[in-house]
């Protein structure tokens, strides 16, 4: 089936990521004014100092993913280094500019760029600028060129929980229409236990999808289908066999939670 999911070891990995996770505070979200040396080096806040473990950051904005080296600078304050630049420069970034930053754990960063009056700075999407060569695909709108939807979706790949899945006839858009969920991907996450999933696409947009677990004598675990509310993504987001779909968990939910939320990526076969 062309579906694939993380590897076992990790999924593991990912399984103690996230236990981790939810145990850090509720404040992911900070921003910072672009004041100083910024254009080089940009401080993080003193309550995130616990939570960075490691020396390379992931931030993601709708330009696509830039990889930041993470060093110490005065105060005992974290700092973006090496890669920061790279952001500035890409994001066109000014004095007085500011960043509002989420920190979704592990070291992935979400990102947001605002011009000093306060307003969202809104960025050209081009297929042939060098970015989208060097960096991984541009997530926005899902313009690939030159590549399958498959390897489109892989490029693009986050390093937090995710699997990815090829639109198949099973899927379409009828009365018994179901979507598949990896059985690996399930299992890492304890999906089985919860009964409503959260499909929320590049929008915002987001579907409520009920989740089933039907028992295969063949095999000894739980099969979890996406099914009633599937329906409803496929259509209202103009899916069609062929097309593929990156499901990334956000990890911002509780474990107490029962509804877990997925952000998912579109890759439209191009015909």
């Amino acid at each position: 089936m062309p579906t694939e999911s993380l590897s076992g070891k990790r999924s593991q990995r990912w399984s103690s990521s996230m236990a981790g996770i939810h145990k850090l505070p509720v404040r992911r979200h900070f921003f910072k004014v672009m004041m100083g040396d910024f254009r080089t080096k940009l401080s993080l806040p003193l309550a995130l100092r616990g939570q960075l473990k490691g020396e390379k950051a992931v931030v993601r904005s709708s330009k696509g993913l830039w990889h930041i080296k993470v060093g110490k600078c005065s105060k005992g304050l974290l700092c973006f280094e090496e890669g920061w630049g790279d952001f500035v420069k890409h994001h066109d970034i000014n004095f007085e500019d500011f960043v509002v930053f989420e920190h979704k754990g592990n070291m992935f960063f979400d990102a947001l760029v605002f011009d000093s009056s306060s307003c969202e700075k809104e960025f050209l999407i081009s297929n042939n600028s060098a970015n989208n060569k060097k960096k991984n695909k541009e997530k926005v709108n899902n313009l690939h060129t030159g590549e399958s939807p498959l390897e489109a979706a892989r490029s693009c790949s986050p390093k937090t929980p995710h699997f990815i899945t090829t639109i198949e006839a099973s899927n379409v858009a009828d009365a018994g229409s179901y979507l598949h969920i990896p059985e690996e991907f399930a299992k890492s996450i304890n999906l089985v236990r919860s009964s409503i999933l959260i499909l929320r696409n590049s929008s915002r947009k987001i579907w409520p999808v009920k989740l089933s677990a039907i028992r295969d004598s063949k095999c000894k675990a739980a099969r979890v289908l996406m099914k009633k509310g599937w329906a409803d993504f496929y259509v209202d987001n103009k899916l069609k066999e062929g097309d593929v779909c990156l499901f990334e968990l956000d990890l911002s939910r509780k474990e107490t939670s029962r509804a877990l939320i997925m952000d998912v990526q579109i890759f439209p076969l191009l015909i």
